[in-house]
């Protein structure tokens, strides 16, 4: 069974999948969708990029969370305008998606679901543990349904274990995964990421991991399940802290900007209002070609700066001189003379630089998308380009329920009374009833 319309010529030649006509590299793969927030729909939305036909499934009675709240920032809507459909951080992450409301806390709501399972390939979710049980549709009564199908589970801490029905997300899982004792200043206190980052990481991992288990079912022709924490799957990034406390006993310190390898390091001040550029002095030679282009002798012939190690000490002394120099110059001035004298720099790019950027211009990576109630908007590529089955948007994040008739018509066989009666039941529909 098809949901999406695309080319699925097979005689396509290879000049002409080397030049993007072909089809997206899990083109025909179906996915439902039971994510929220960020961790769990970045992993479907790069399935979705990859040619996935991903359903994203809501309830009116608990719309994803990330259409409203934090997420919308200072963007209001208005009475042709719904608040629920204009959320930025929503629109990037649900891209290439199909859009269902179906409540599962109710037995038809199930039960519809329970069909579609049948024509499916892959369920994600990232609930507590205790939700998909409550409901019935855990990996094991999934299965029954369909052998073939794998899913995948990203709690914040795992399907087992004493924290298991904690319910965590970004922060928390950050927390806990032991980033922020290393994150901040010498003379403060723990400092969090501020962007939420380690959910997309997860996510990312998740989707890794889902690869991998895809290709176990193409030939063994069986599912498995994916039970993935998302406090486990970020802590693996502290490889060297944990192997030098292991092996030597060390607790790693905060130190802000610097760096355990290289110095000078540091962000410093440009020209212009909250203008930044980034310099990482590497070697002894990038601090000789540094200290030339600063015109500082008296740094380059002092013996204590002759290593990294002097240098490292000396750091608010460096910083104080270099943000001196900087500050006389634009972002990309500084980080064009730094890069032409040797010493690795860039400018830090602001939401503006970043959509004009001309590296990314030159490389298409930078899109825009026409969707209704928030018009034409600036969009990222896929990050992996194909030569063979190239990612693509093909369609905008689904309104909430817009794909109702359509989907539940051509997955489960609901038909025009069955719809008409889950409609009016509330178990589907358009407009939430509440909005967090």
């Amino acid at each position: 069974m098809r949901i999406a319309d695309r080319r699925t010529d097979s005689a396509a030649s290879d000049d002409d999948r080397q030049e993007g006509a072909g089809p997206g590299a899990l083109e025909g793969l179906k996915v439902l969708d039971l994510t929220r927030f960020w961790a769990g729909p970045a992993l479907t939305e790069v399935l979705g990029n990859m040619g996935a036909d991903v359903i994203k499934i809501e309830a009116i009675q608990a719309p994803d969370w990330w259409r409203a709240g934090g997420a919308r920032l200072n963007v209001t809507g208005d009475d042709r305008t719904p608040g629920y459909e204009i959320s930025p951080l929503y629109n990037a992450v649900n891209r290439n998606k199909f859009g269902v409301t179906l409540d599962l806390t109710r037995d038809a709501g199930r039960d519809v679901f329970r069909r579609m399972v049948a024509e499916a390939d892959v369920v994600v979710e990232n609930y507590t543990p205790r939700v998909m049980e409550r409901f019935g549709l855990d990996y094991a009564n999934l299965a029954a349904i369909n052998p073939r199908m794998t899913m995948i589970s990203l709690p914040a801490y795992g399907m087992t274990g004493p924290w298991r029905d904690f319910v965590g997300f970004a922060y928390p899982t950050e927390q806990s995964a032991g980033f922020p004792p290393l994150t901040g200043y010498p003379d403060d206190g723990p400092s969090l990421w501020g962007c939420a980052g380690a959910d997309c990481i997860a996510g990312m991992i998740g989707l890794v991991g889902l690869m991998a288990a895809l290709c176990w079912t193409q030939r063994s022709g069986s599912g498995q399940h994916i039970d993935l924490s998302q406090m486990e799957a970020i802590s693996t990034f502290l490889g060297a802290p944990m192997i030098d406390y292991g092996w030597n006993g060390r607790t790693w310190a905060r130190i802000g900007n610097a760096d355990t390898l290289m110095a000078p390091q540091g962000c410093y001040p440009a020209v212009g209002s909250d203008r930044w550029v980034v310099v990482s002095v590497g070697t002894d030679e990038e601090w000789q070609a540094l200290c030339r282009l600063l015109d500082r002798n008296d740094w380059a012939e002092r013996t204590d700066l002759a290593d990294y190690h002097g240098r490292f000490e000396a750091q608010l002394e460096l910083d104080a001189g270099i943000g001196a120099w900087t500050s006389g110059r634009t972002d990309h001035e500084a980080a064009q003379q730094l890069q032409a004298a040797g010493v690795a720099a860039a400018p830090v790019l602001s939401g503006v630089d970043f959509l004009t950027d001309p590296h990314l211009a030159a490389r298409s990576f930078i899109t825009y998308v026409d969707r209704v109630h928030v018009g034409r908007q600036a969009h990222t590529e896929m990050w992996a380009k194909f030569s063979r089955t190239p990612a693509s948007i093909r369609m905008p994040a689904p309104t909430l329920g817009e794909h109702n008739e359509r989907i539940l018509r051509e997955l489960a066989g609901v038909d025009a009374a069955e719809l008409e009666a889950l409609r009016a039941e509330q178990i589907i529909g358009s407009v939430p009833t509440v909005l967090g």
